[in-house]
């Protein structure tokens, strides 16, 4: 059989490095045995970062062409989507995604602050399945997996 796929889908914009690549870490380290791990993460340049390590969108057309569709692409090709906020959000990107994987049918699974005003906004709780911490979605979909099996 072959495995689910899963795209980790997290805030970028004026985030650390830390931020954006701690947590993915973490969850393709407890999930890659399970499933295929699609990151956009892993498509980010050092010349994303300003002097202090935080992520700059890119301003020219050609670079948010070329992240629109890669990411696209990643999401077209995973079954479930594993979004992370951490600390709170405010990029339109990820709610992007998830409105764009609500639409194509995929399961999605959020982890965040049970206190943040998202957390239990009616389109998050219809939508999403919540967590309030990483390591619970990640339990989820390990437990998933093996009841697919």
């Amino acid at each position: 059989m072959p495995k689910n796929e899963i795209y980790l889908a997290g805030k970028f914009n004026f985030s650390t490095k830390e931020d954006i690549f701690n947590w993915r870490e973490n969850a393709t380290h407890y999930l890659e045995d399970s499933y295929i791990i699609n990151d956009p993460a892993r498509l980010i340049e050092e010349t994303h970062f300003n002097n202090n390590d935080v992520f700059i969108e890119p301003s020219d057309e050609f670079s948010a062409k070329e992240i629109f569709s890669s990411d696209l692409y990643l999401l077209n090709k995973s079954n479930i989507v594993l979004c992370h906020l951490d600390k709170g959000i405010n990029t339109l990107g990820v709610w992007w995604e998830i409105g764009y994987a609500y639409s194509q049918n995929k399961l999605i699974v959020l982890s965040g602050n049970k206190w943040e005003d998202y957390y239990n906004h009616p389109f998050i709780i219809q939508s999403c399945i919540r967590f309030s911490a990483l390591n619970e979605a990640l339990g989820y979909l390990n437990y998933l997996n093996s009841s697919i099996k």
